[in-house]
């Protein structure tokens, strides 16, 4: 059913709609198995922003993917690529920063602060102070 990222919202809302559990399953399958750099801090924040993904679905279908779980990892298994690229990083805005901001946070910059919250509190990052 989900053949795009573009498609994920209106996946949501037809499962909304029509009552239909196996939609939410599709798209929790679909954001775990699509997971890139460029779009793992915005699926995150889209899981993030529909309570309904983050549901359990019961024992019939263990077999779900658990995309919350997955973009979490994937951002600890990646965060320094995180950081690193992105259109925050571009060489030209990176030109407008004064020489004491640095560069930007690249994807990691479209992340939502809860999220940020949740990804550092664990400890799991080392994250120099300067």
């Amino acid at each position: 059913f989900v053949a795009g990222q573009e498609e994920l919202q209106v996946a949501m809302e037809c499962a909304k709609f029509f009552g239909v559990p196996a939609l939410f399953a599709e798209v929790n399958q679909w954001v775990a198995a699509h997971l890139s750099v460029q779009n793992v801090s915005s699926l995150w924040n889209f899981i993030e922003s529909e309570p309904l993904l983050k549901h359990q679905f019961g024992a019939a279908q263990v077999d779900v993917a658990d995309a919350d779980g997955a973009c979490f990892d994937f951002h600890i298994a990646h965060f320094y690529d995180l950081i690193t690229t992105g259109p925050a990083n571009d060489r030209s805005e990176v030109e407008e920063f004064d020489a004491g901001a640095g560069a930007g946070a690249g994807f990691l910059h479209e992340l939502c602060v809860p999220l940020m919250h949740r990804l550092l509190s664990p400890g799991l990052l080392s994250v120099p102070s300067t």
